[in-house]
């Protein structure tokens, strides 16, 4: 039998891992629209995460194994047809992940395109995706406002409050790098709905801004102090900066300043408009708004669309009215942020898909497969993956 898998993200990948140690003797086939592998674990993760950005040598390990195959620069519906996939292969896992970053707000027209961008997108340009561009990044920015409470927010506060030579250390592109350096910033703003007791920040990616030097965290003591509610241990860190440990309100050095309960309406004249149920409507300073607040699925034209989450339809990763077709991670409507969460997922869809093809009574033998190849022009797989780029 025949796999194909479409896209080499964590998803992709761990199902990659999964289907090739449970069927040994299948044949499993990652396509991969992109010089280089591995999605969101390349391109997404922050690149001061030197672990986690290490787990590309597990990744390495799969890729090596004598029952998979990896092709590299190939974009299906581009360079090989979707339906002639489904054609050729057993089964066609859909593990295409995020197209763009989700907005919480649009920004007033007459303020410039690059004073509103997405954690998505500012993550790629650090991390020196190919369709980033460091020309689309905000001018200079004395005050940015980030919206939402989760790590992806942390992520994008740490590297604003970076020294700029940090950055080169950790492999940033040098156009980035010089981009940080110019930008001028002094505040940064947290800005999210929910309060101080129930963010998705872990209290682990609270603690990393302490090592940031000379940045000074300021929580509100009213915010914290009398909170309750499901993310308790953030909350102790966030209660413990209140104290004692965040800095004077005002001084020299970079400062992050935690908002919470704070619903953004309007971005104008250089500020956030945001409703504060205890403050009613008030204004936070932000030269640029950056967007952490999820992202939107990639869907393969042809798919069938959920019309609620704009991700592929499916059931139990079974894409409907498509036989044969699968979807997981991203494109599934996934929304884990983490890693081990795509892993779970791809194991979870690896029993669907080796069920149904132990229950289907004929399976190809692997030559339309590789007629497809062939015709297509692709040659010999990537057989050693590419080397870790920063």
């Amino acid at each position: 039998m025949v796999i194909a898998i479409v896209g080499s993200g964590p998803a992709g990948f761990y199902c990659a891992d999964f289907l090739t140690r449970a069927l040994p003797d299948a044949q499993v086939h990652v396509f991969e629209r992109l010089p280089q592998p591995y999605g969101l674990l390349r391109y997404g993760v922050a690149p001061d995460h030197a672990g986690t950005r290490g787990l590309s040598r597990l990744f390495d390990r799969i890729a090596r194994r004598a029952n998979l195959r990896c092709f590299a620069n190939v974009g299906v519906g581009a360079d090989i047809a979707f339906e002639d996939l489904r054609v050729a292969y057993d089964a066609v896992i859909l593990a295409t992940g995020a197209a763009c970053g989700a907005k919480a707000i649009s920004s007033d027209p007459d303020l410039p395109s690059s004073s509103s961008i997405t954690a998505f997108d500012l993550l790629r340009c650090f991390n020196g995706h190919p369709d980033a561009d460091a020309r689309q990044l905000p001018g200079r920015t004395q005050a940015a406002c980030i919206i939402g409470h989760g790590n992806v927010a942390l992520d994008v506060a740490r590297l604003l409050a970076h020294p700029s030579e940090t950055l080169a250390r950790c492999g940033v592109p040098r156009a980035v790098v010089e981009w940080h350096a110019g930008l001028g910033l002094q505040e940064i703003h947290l800005c999210g709905r929910g309060h101080a007791g129930n963010t998705r920040f872990s209290a682990a990616g609270l603690e990393e801004l302490e090592n940031v030097d000379g940045l000074r965290r300021l929580v509100d003591p009213a915010d914290v102090s009398m909170a309750e509610g499901s993310n308790l241990p953030a909350l102790e860190v966030l209660r413990r900066w209140a104290g004692h440990g965040g800095g004077a309100d005002s001084g020299p050095g970079m400062a992050i300043r935690w908002h919470f309960e704070c619903a953004p309406l309007r971005h104008r004249d250089r500020v956030l408009v945001v409703r504060d149920p205890s403050r009613g409507m008030r204004e936070i300073a932000a030269d640029v708004l950056i967007h952490a607040v999820g992202q939107r699925p990639a869907v393969m034209p042809g798919v069938p669309v959920d019309p609620q989450t704009g991700a592929v339809a499916h059931r139990n990763g079974r894409v409907d009215g498509m036989p044969g077709t699968y979807v997981v991670g991203w494109a599934a409507g996934g929304r884990n942020e983490s890693i081990a969460g795509s892993r779970a997922a791809a194991g979870a869809l690896a029993e669907v898909v080796i069920a149904d093809l132990r229950q289907r009574s004929v399976l190809l033998d692997g030559r339309a497969a590789e007629r497809l190849i062939l015709s297509c022009g692709l040659g010999s797989p990537d057989r050693e993956p590419p080397a870790e780029n920063g």
